[in-house]
């Protein structure tokens, strides 16, 4: 499949991505806007619903409930006859709870607020943004499998943040799916975490992998299980909350499986050392309020970043066509408005949470960030370097570039204008037809060698043209049979960086006619992970000595090498049977011709 063909297939995907995300989110919103949130979470005791929790900010709070009132029934139904909490140990959507305490029953009823829907809509502006994120990484930067790893990974994020905040108020659809994807999430950290992609290796290879997956499908299996039948209420209570302490072991368990494999990079084990630290808030002082109890707008933006984590991660990988390619002082900007953004959520958390226990979160949250601060510096250096050498090789085919159209404008042009007067002479000598004949000889050879400096050919037959031509009169010139394959149907290149491809495959062509005595050549281009190869492959024999391959008039093997080297292009021979040099170009837009 081509790459147009997958931009077409991943915008269909998307296009279907974001009308399921507008169907859940309206029908999401359709059950927010006329709820209350109560905030109450219960248990079973000696065959007696009770309240077990009570979260701060709800209307349980509120209205004068305890922890440990025994409830006696929620809107006039006795407790075992709610869904809500037969099925998920909470009370949301009630208007009324009648309690049994000291002996005495007591009915509370509870004031409306709009803190659901509230909360709803900040979470779906945060999915907004995320989606319109997927459509520009869709058509832009997915070149890869883990690229499309990442898609996917962008999805499920999506989808669980749309279904927070429904799923806390006992909404069945939103509970399965929240279920779904805080089992799959480890999953998917513990394939990014690891250099190979591909899904059978790791099993293979990373007993991590079966962990998570084996913890994907026992929270499938009890899910299922707790929407056909009653199950025990431990059951019912891990879905509740215990598939978060899951959550933060299966992080912890990836954890130690990147610290104690060899070999991998820092990146690879601080990206979950990241996930592990970031879901922290979210989970103990959002979602389960274990003694603390932190706002939305405090907990939500550490979730940011071990998404951000795993994009530079996959950046570093080249999974992207995305690099790492700002101005100095951009980035510096941009580093330092990130440190202060985590400085200030550090500060807002330490008014919910003890400032010792910040303290210690923000010294392993910066332990875990600073490693992969350095790899974006020395990064950004690196390609500092590249850019040098990607304007040295620019300058030096500009250079090329005037030395042919000055050979072409004024030797050439001179030498025919001579022709020409001496053609005007009435009588023509023997030896004046000699001289014009040597004449046109040598502007034959200017012709030649004008090509050899920068074929001009490019700009008006293409690269794919030009190089058919270049065959073809090869072809003539030589006894040999030259066979093109090119599969690309678009070669994305500047017009300098085509001229030097084109030189580069004469150059080739020509030392295996000549020093490896070739009979057939051919001549293959593909594409793949947007980069192009180029191989010419012939029966000949290949010449070791690089002095044997050169001519007065190439610049020889090594030359090509040098090359590629600024273009970020690498070159390969093989000599099993014949010889095969095969060198790869990233795809670049046309920018000049």
């Amino acid at each position: 499949m081509n790459r147009k063909q997958e931009k077409i297939n991943y915008a269909y995907q998307t296009w279907l991505v974001f009308v399921l995300v507008t169907c859940l989110a309206f029908y999401y919103f359709l059950t927010m806007s006329s709820s209350t949130y109560i905030g109450i979470s219960v248990t079973k005791k000696a065959d007696q619903w009770q309240i077990n929790n009570l979260q701060h900010d709800g209307a349980a709070t509120q209205s004068g409930l305890l922890a440990g009132d025994s409830i006696i029934n929620v809107d006039g139904k006795l407790p075992e006859n709610e869904t809500s909490i037969k099925k998920w140990l909470i009370i949301e959507q009630a208007k009324e709870v009648t309690v049994e305490r000291g002996g005495q029953k007591i009915s509370y009823t509870f004031i409306e607020n709009q803190l659901n829907l509230q909360r709803y809509l900040q979470f779906l502006m945060l999915v907004i943004v995320i989606l319109i994120f997927l459509g520009w990484y869709s058509q832009k930067q997915i070149i890869s499998r883990r690229s499309s790893y990442f898609y996917y990974f962008v999805v499920s994020v999506i989808v669980t943040l749309l279904t927070i905040v429904p799923s806390s108020t006992g909404n069945t659809v939103a509970r399965c799916i929240l279920i779904l994807m805080i089992s799959i999430f480890p999953l998917f950290i513990c394939v990014f975490s690891y250099r190979t992609y591909v899904i059978k290796e790791q099993l293979n290879r990373h007993k991590t992998v079966l962990f998570c997956l084996a913890v994907l499908l026992i929270n499938s299996i009890l899910l299922l299980s707790n929407l056909l039948f009653d199950m025990p209420l431990q059951v019912i209570q891990y879905l509740d909350s215990g598939i978060f302490y899951t959550l933060f072991m299966s992080l912890v368990v990836i954890s130690l499986g990147n610290v104690l494999k060899k070999g991998n990079k820092s990146s690879d084990a601080n990206l979950v050392l990241l996930s592990l630290l970031s879901t922290l808030p979210f989970l103990f002082c959002y979602m389960l309020q274990l003694g603390w109890a932190a706002p939305f707008s405090v907990v939500i933006p550490f979730l940011i970043i071990p998404v951000m984590a795993l994009f530079h991660r996959l950046t570093l990988a080249k999974s992207f066509i995305f690099r790492y390619r700002l101005p100095h002082q951009v980035f510096y900007l941009i580093m330092t408005a990130s440190a202060t953004l985590v400085m200030i959520l550090l500060v807002l958390l330490s008014h919910y949470v003890p400032l010792f226990f910040v303290g210690i979160y923000g010294f392993l949250l910066s332990y875990a960030l600073l490693s992969i601060v350095i790899e974006i510096f020395s990064l950004i250096r690196h390609d500092r370097r590249a850019s040098d050498d990607l304007t040295s090789f620019i300058a030096a085919e500009e250079e090329r570039e005037k030395i042919s159209l000055h050979i072409h404008d004024t030797l050439i042009q001179d030498i025919v204008y001579f022709i020409r007067k001496l053609k005007e002479k009435k009588a023509v000598s023997e030896i004046d037809t000699e001289s014009i004949e040597m004449l046109e000889e040598t502007i034959y050879l200017l012709r030649e060698l004008c090509t050899d400096v920068y074929p001009l050919m490019i700009q008006e037959l293409g690269l794919k043209n030009a190089l058919a031509n270049m065959a073809s009169q090869l072809q003539k010139k030589y006894p040999v049979l030259i066979t093109l394959k090119i599969e690309v149907i678009d070669l994305q290149l500047s017009g300098k960086v085509s001229n030097f491809i084109l030189r580069s495959v004469k150059e080739l062509m020509t030392n295996s006619i000549l020093h490896g005595q070739a009979r057939e050549i051919t001549l293959s281009i593909s594409e793949a992970n947007h980069a192009y190869c180029f191989s010419i492959a012939d029966d000949g024999c290949f010449i070791v000595k690089e002095k044997t391959i050169r001519t007065d008039n190439h610049f020889g093997l090594d030359k090509i090498k040098e090359k590629l080297k600024l273009l970020n292009g690498t070159l390969a021979i093989e000599t099993a049977n014949g010889t095969c040099i095969r060198f790869t170009i990233p795809e670049m837009k046309e920018t000049s011709k």
